[in-house]
């Protein structure tokens, strides 16, 4: 995207510059000649270049929309499931978490390796920058907890086994804790979410996002 940036910018600022040479200079002078011919070439790549640009801004724009799009659903429904289990009390797997874990990291990949040069605007630029790294460290975090309940699952087993080898029931309390640290993980994720996405997104793509949202938010609200 920055290149394609550049060219824009040079070939733009080129017509203009020698559009005003054109106006200075005597039209029977090889100046004059030069700098039309400059302007007309340089006009001509400015406008060829727009097409190209906006193509591959808005394929940029989609990967980032529906990565944060389907970040924000495999995180509802992650969420979902540990209320589900607190709910009912139930005793689960030392990995429950894994494939949620591992679409949401595939989410983080496509969001980190998103064109750092998407908006021609360089703040903007640098906001969604910004925003990408605090949903990454609210992933670690989340990550984190994950293998922390992990952790905790197999030792707690180890600990207490029959004098047979066999694993006893967990006690859930002692693992509930656990996947109430996973949670709040996963509700700060969703909160940056909440909170940071209108930064970033176009009027055009907002509309979307809350569009999109309030199908999300209804139908969680059916599965529960």
């Amino acid at each position: 995207m920055k290149t394609h940036r550049n060219i824009l910018e040079i070939s733009f600022f080129a017509s203009i510059v020698s559009l005003i040479l054109v106006l200075v200079f005597e039209k029977d002078t090889k100046v004059f000649q030069i700098m039309l011919a400059f302007m007309g070439s340089s006009f001509i790549a400015f406008l060829l270049e727009i097409p190209n640009y906006s193509s591959l801004q808005q394929e940029n724009k989609i990967k980032l929309y529906y990565s944060l799009f389907d970040l924000k659903f495999k995180s509802i429904i992650m969420k979902n499931n540990i209320v589900s289990y607190l709910s009912d009390n139930a005793i689960i797997s030392d990995k429950f978490y894994e494939h949620g874990i591992q679409t949401i990291n595939n989410n983080m990949d496509i969001l980190k390796a998103n064109d750092r040069n998407l908006y021609f605007s360089k703040r903007k630029n640098l906001i969604k920058t910004n925003v990408i790294s605090s949903l990454d460290t609210a992933y670690h975090n989340l990550n984190q907890a994950c293998l922390r309940y992990t952790t905790s699952y197999i030792q707690y087993q180890i600990d207490n086994q029959s004098q047979n080898g066999v694993f006893v029931n967990l006690n859930s309390n002692e693992m509930n804790n656990q996947l109430e640290i996973i949670l709040e993980t996963i509700n700060s994720l969703l909160g940056l979410l909440e909170k940071e996405v209108p930064l970033i997104f176009s009027k055009d793509l907002m509309k979307d996002w809350i569009i999109d949202n309030s199908i999300i938010v209804n139908a969680s609200n059916s599965a529960r």
